[in-house]
C-alpha cells in the first residue's frame, strides 16, 4: 500500500508492507532519513495526533489522505490554540 506522507515541507509516497503504526512510523521514517531514535507524531489531515490505538482504524477510513510527521520537540513546543 502506498501513502503520501509530509515531513518538514516535503512530501514523499511511503510504501507500507503491514499495517501496523510502528511499522508505519519506522518506514515513514527511513522515507524521510529521520533517526531511529527521533521522537515523532503522527497526524491526520486534520492536524490531529493518531495514536497506536486508532491507528487501524483511521487507515482503513481514511485511505487517501496525506499523513503529517511532525517531530515530537515541534509539537510540545506550539501553544495550543482554542
Amino acid at each position: 500500500m502506498l501513502f503520501k506522507v509530509q515531513y518538514a515541507g516535503n512530501r514523499r509516497y511511503t510504501k507500507l508492507n503491514g499495517a501496523s503504526y510502528s511499522t508505519f512510523l519506522r518506514q515513514a521514517k527511513e522515507n524521510f532519513d529521520i533517526p531511529d531514535e527521533t521522537n515523532v507524531y503522527l497526524m491526520d489531515e486534520t492536524g490531529t495526533e493518531v495514536d497506536k490505538n486508532i491507528f487501524s482504524d483511521d487507515l482503513e477510513e481514511k485511505s487517501d489522505i496525506v499523513w503529517t510527521l511532525a517531530d515530537a520537540s515541534s509539537v510540545e513546543e506550539s501553544p495550543v490554540q482554542s
